[in-house]
């Protein structure tokens, strides 16, 4: 099987064989099933991109499109950062109270 980015010449009707469809969305592909069948209409079967995301979502799994790609390696990112950050800010806080012991600050602290 292979993805193609048009309907070939040669698919079953011309369209995707479940839903039958012809035309396809911006960007969609057609996944060539490399299967030639003896049905009517004679040809090779071919499934459209949207398709096969319903198939897959029957199934119970996600296709994530390339927006939530994007967000994720954006979001990857972000995340790395505030790891840092926070890393940091724990680091701080740690030296802080271990200079507020070793300074034995806490014996003349009177509580509130």
């Amino acid at each position: 099987m292979h993805a193609v980015t048009a309907y070939p010449l040669y698919a079953s009707g011309n369209c995707c064989f479940i839903t039958q469809r012809y035309e396809l969305d911006a960007g969609e592909l057609v996944l060539d099933l490399d299967i030639e069948t003896e049905m009517v209409p004679e040809g090779r079967l071919c499934v459209s991109e949207q398709a096969v995301r319903a198939m897959a979502h029957e199934l119970g799994l996600y296709v994530a499109g390339d927006d939530v790609v994007v967000d994720n390696e954006r979001l990857t990112k972000e995340v790395a950062t505030l790891r840092e950050e926070n890393q940091r800010m724990r680091s701080a806080v740690q030296r802080i109270l271990e200079a507020t012991r070793l300074s034995k600050l806490e014996d003349w602290m009177v509580p509130a």
